[in-house]
């Protein structure tokens, strides 16, 4: 069950990241590395067209409670519901879909598409290539796995409390 779980997270990020970054490669804008970003904030045919930090913190904040939620209701009838054995299930399919992202969608897709590349940084082969500011990423996301685990198992536990 754990490998048809990790799978279809797996699907369902790419379902989810990819036609948005094909559509509008401005609207993934802060998925890009920081030098891209920098330089297309500065180019003027992007004035006011550049997605704001609120409305990106917004869907972050929206995105994350999804998540919770999801691999809350996952966690709580894929495993044993005590805290450890809820926080290493739910932190094994985050690091699954954390892993994946990093190599499958940013190393072996992103940083080699020419068609999310955003016009008037078509220059910057490199930046686009680099794999250290997905490497970063991918540590970063490592931690707020930490973070959303602790948070499904306390949820799981409390679940568990309530409905027994």
């Amino acid at each position: 069950m754990f490998i048809v779980q990790s799978l279809f997270a797996c699907m369902l990020l790419t379902a989810i990241s990819i036609p948005l970054v094909l559509k509008n490669p401005l609207s993934q804008l802060y998925n890009y590395p920081y030098i891209i970003q920098d330089r297309v904030k500065s180019l003027p045919q992007y004035e006011g067209r550049i997605p704001t930090t609120k409305n990106r913190l917004s869907v972050k904040l929206t995105a994350s409670l999804f998540f919770i939620a999801v691999l809350t209701a996952i966690v709580y009838f894929s495993s044993d519901r005590n805290f450890i054995s809820a926080f290493l299930y739910c932190f094994a399919l985050w690091m699954i879909v954390n892993l994946y992202d990093v190599f499958i969608l940013d190393w072996a897709w992103f940083c080699h598409c020419k068609r999310i590349r955003i016009p008037g940084t078509e220059d910057m082969v490199k930046e686009y290539e680099s794999p250290l500011y997905h490497i970063i990423g991918g540590v970063k996301g490592t931690v707020i796995g930490l973070a959303v685990s602790i948070i499904v198992s306390a949820l799981t536990v409390l679940i568990t409390a309530v409905v027994h």
